[in-house]
């Protein structure tokens, strides 16, 4: 995961938003990077929501359908 990081760091750094002087950086380029950001963030809170779903404790409405 340590590399999903720094890359995730690395992309928002080449993003150079907190500059004060335009980065020359191309518009269409800007927007692929934030959509592979959002890609990988989308990712992320799959594995963890089915991570958390798989450890979840039966409830009843999971339960219904056994009876």
């Amino acid at each position: 995961m340590a590399s999903d990081d720094t890359t995730l760091s690395a992309q928002v750094n080449r993003l150079n938003m907190n500059e004060e002087e335009p980065s020359g950086t191309a518009p269409s380029e800007l927007v692929t990077v934030v959509d592979d950001l959002l890609a990988q963030l989308q990712t992320k809170f799959s594995n963890v929501s089915a991570e958390l779903a798989s450890n979840a404790p039966p409830t009843a409405a999971n339960n219904e359908g056994e009876k």
